[in-house]
């Protein structure tokens, strides 16, 4: 039934359903017409969005699926850096977001919604859960965070924050209501897995050339980053995103539930597809450069190591099939960057380890001087210049963020907005670990995903204390909302208590 449940989708049942399908293919393809006759200026990214809905909206059709196609599209969705954008500010905003953006997800989203919504007219039986375990630490963080707007020298960038929080909670709440099934997980770890192909894709083709794709209708920039590295110049792939470490966190998030794929008799193409995105993705994140992502994703896989040798699904030459793997993924990796990656680990960072504990102490001053209500969300880069009038925190005359999250949560929202974001991380990490660790009677496939979740949220942390990490790019977030619906979906919905109740009903 697990093999069947990741390789097929069974197609929807009831002509009520079958018309709402019909109904949403049309009126994909009519919205997509229409926005390409009102708009005189068509750009290439117009035309294939355009192309795509349409295509899309025709294979929906085919196969009498639409809901979880579109679950696929979301996820697939997360790392494109493209949609409309409203009072944009000039320059680039590392704290956080520097506009309100409408991307394809939230289009995306805003259908599965609609879709949502005419399902739960037809079934009155139909609900939506709304997890206040989960709701209330992360309706506290945005409260907090409007909060301290207060003491905000630009509350436009709050807002800008609140906003892109508010979606991410949306988010949140769509996807832990919408896996409630294999066929429906199956569908969501696709989207991911196709993500990941096309940023390890685009990232490898930066790195081994210097230059871009040419995918600005994606959001691919026209820039890389080359740093020098043991006296030789590396170049460092951003993807689809604006920083190479962006890219490499991004990977980190979404490879350790795919590997955990590895470990579950699934169909064998599920397995292939899962190894060909792991072995791409781990190429990429190798090409980062980013130590804090391979300190993440060690710990990732030994966390799962552990979970298989626990459930008995890993034995000893598994491990030893999988190192091999590894160091052959590895191997190749140092020839073709001509041995940067040990140069990484064993040359001097000129001095790049020590800046951060210097921006470290910045925060801190900000969070001495603004305890309980912060500097307002979104806005640490700009206030924590008058903090540094000794030069202490700058390099070479520009101050960036500092790269610790929680100390950036803490400067902006106070000790409390931290710990409503602490008490929002500890509640997943809780879920996670309970259903993943706590008796081996759980089914196998959900049990596993949801340690591959848990390896995820450990990665966030490690990678989160040395990097900008979520703050510097709002699709990281969207990511973590995400990834943190999978958790509450599969621990509550894929439990054997909860399916065999009488009221459970798809939405």
């Amino acid at each position: 039934m697990e093999q069947q449940g990741l390789a097929s989708a069974a197609m929807p049942q009831g002509r009520r359903a079958t018309v709402l399908h019909y109904a949403l293919a049309v009126l994909t393809g009519l919205l997509t017409g229409l926005a390409v006759l009102i708009l005189t200026d068509v750009s290439l990214a117009l035309v294939a969005a355009a192309c795509l809905a349409l295509v899309g909206g025709v294979i929906m059709l085919a196969i009498g699926q639409v809901r979880r196609p579109l679950l696929a599209l979301l996820a697939f969705l997360i790392p494109i850096h493209v949609g409309i954008h409203f009072l944009p500010l000039p320059g680039i905003h590392e704290g956080g977001p520097s506009d309100f953006t409408i991307t394809p997800g939230d289009l995306s989203l805003l259908l599965l919604c609609f879709l949502g919504t005419g399902e739960m007219a037809f079934r009155r039986r139909a609900r939506v859960r709304l997890f206040p375990a989960v709701l209330a630490p992360a309706i506290l963080f945005i409260a907090l965070g409007m909060v301290s707007s207060v003491n905000a020298r630009d509350p436009l960038l709050s807002a800008f924050q609140v906003f892109q929080l508010v979606k991410g909670l949306v988010f949140l709440l769509f996807v832990a209501n919408a896996v409630r099934d294999e066929q429906a997980l199956g569908w969501a770890l696709a989207g991911l897995m196709a993500a990941v192909v096309l940023q390890s894709c685009l990232g490898i083709y930066q790195a081994t050339t210097g230059s871009p794709l040419g995918l600005r209708w994606l959001g691919e920039t026209d820039s890389t980053v080359r740093q020098l590295i043991g006296g030789q110049f590396s170049l460092r792939p951003v993807g689809t995103f604006w920083h190479t470490n962006q890219l490499a966190m991004f990977l980190g998030l979404a490879l350790p539930p795919i590997g955990a794929l590895l470990l579950v008799p699934v169909d064998l193409r599920v397995k292939v597809g899962a190894a060909l995105t792991l072995s791409l993705g781990l190429v990429a994140a190798g090409f980062t450069l980013s130590r804090g992502s391979w300190i993440g994703l060690g710990l990732s896989c030994l966390l799962l190591v552990a979970f298989g040798f626990w459930r008995r699904t890993l034995s000893a030459r598994h491990v030893l099939a999988g190192v091999t793997w590894l160091l052959l993924v590895l191997l190749v990796l140092s020839l073709i960057t001509n041995g940067v990656i040990i140069l990484r680990l064993t040359v001097s960072d000129e001095g790049s380890a020590a800046s951060r504990i210097a921006l470290m102490r910045g925060a801190w001053a900000i969070i001495r001087e603004h305890p309980i209500t912060g500097i307002g969300l979104n806005n640490y880069q700009d206030t924590v210049k008058s903090f540094d009038v000794s030069g202490e925190f700058t390099e070479s005359g520009y101050l960036p963020i500092v790269h610790n999250i929680f100390l950036q949560v803490a400067a902006e929202t106070g000790v409390l907005g931290l710990a409503a974001f602490l008490w929002l991380l500890a509640v997943l990490a809780w879920r996670a670990l309970r259903y993943g660790f706590h008796t081996r009677h759980r089914p196998i496939l959900p049990a596993t995903v949801v340690a591959g979740l848990l390896a995820s949220q450990l990665h966030l942390v490690v990678q989160n204390m040395v990097h900008v990490g979520l703050s510097g790019d709002t699709q990281l977030y969207v990511e973590f909302w995400f990834l943190a619906g999978l958790v509450l979906a599969l621990t509550t919905w894929f439990d054997p208590a909860v399916t065999q109740a009488p009221h459970r009903a798809n939405v």
